[in-house]
């Protein structure tokens, strides 16, 4: 409440402002209504409290009249009926296509101008609760060669194998293919081709015999080595047997007479053999 004020004092009112101006109080207090007319200072729209009657009563043009207490707020209204359809708005991308420098632009672009800048990197989360063993995934392809490992330790010796050995010679491979059923090389027999020419691709290739046909393993042929030097000329060799008679010649040009020869000795043996001369005639 204001301050209260009797009839004696009414005219006498401490901490106001008397001047054109409006009390600092602007709700005072009365004993009754006549009291109210008593009042020095007055302007429109200001309160003061009738005591007797325990009202409110506010100054307005017409005079002094009493401020109706607001009752209780009145049970909530019926819902009123629904308005008619308002137009059909613009859509966000017509709005947008409208204002300055988008005309013409598509919507692609103005899906695209939505797009804002990226944010910073956020803050690394809690580690999420383990989920359940997901279904085994496929196989995936193969990997790169991997580096070389360290060499292990060496095994135990192992049985002693069969030999190798060619059950079966081919002059060609074509030769091979037709043979498999009746060869009578065994399972996992090896043959070789033999084309008998070295330039020939198929000269000296390995096949194994497999359930179904033979299978090629390697080529035996190894790759033509350099030229070695030339070596040394090599030792005499033995005399040959002595060849038939070959055809008489031509008759040649009579030579000249010679001198005496020598003694000749006739006889198995040389020392023992009797010296004598012998003379030839010469037959024209």
């Amino acid at each position: 409440m204001g301050q209260k004020y009797s009839g004696t004092n009414i005219n006498t009112i401490t901490g106001f402002e008397i001047a054109a101006k409006k009390p600092i109080d602007p709700r005072m207090q009365v004993d009754t209504k006549a009291d109210l007319e008593k009042i020095q200072y007055q302007w429109v729209g200001m309160t003061v409290f009738v005591e007797d009657e325990g009202e409110d009563y506010q100054l307005k043009t017409s005079g002094w009249v009493k401020k109706s207490t607001q009752g209780p707020k009145g049970d909530k209204g019926e819902t009123g009926a629904v308005g008619p359809k308002g137009a059909d708005g613009k859509s966000a991308y017509e709005v947008w296509v409208a204002q300055p420098g988008n005309a013409g632009k598509s919507e692609q672009e103005y899906l695209a101008s939505l797009k804002g800048a990226k944010g910073d990197k956020g803050e690394t989360g809690a580690a999420g609760a383990k989920g359940e063993k997901g279904d085994r995934g496929e196989t995936g392809a193969v990997g790169p060669q991997g580096a070389e490992g360290a060499q292990g330790p060496a095994g135990q010796k192992g049985e002693k194998g069969d030999p190798f050995s060619i059950a079966k010679v081919y002059k060609s491979v074509a030769e091979m293919n037709s043979g498999y059923a009746a060869d009578g090389v065994p399972q996992g027999g090896f043959v070789v081709i033999n084309t008998g020419n070295v330039e020939d691709e198929d000269n000296a290739k390995l096949f194994y015999k497999g359930t179904a046909k033979y299978e090629y393993l390697t080529d035996l042929s190894g790759a033509q080595g350099m030229t070695g030097p030339k070596g040394e000329t090599g030792a005499t060799g033995k005399q040959g047997p002595v060849g038939p008679q070959g055809e008489t010649g031509a008759k040649g040009d009579k030579g000249e007479k010679g001198e005496p020869g020598d003694n000749v000795r006739v006889g198995t043996e040389y020392d023992k053999a009797k010296q004598t001369k012998l003379f030839f005639k010469i037959v024209n």
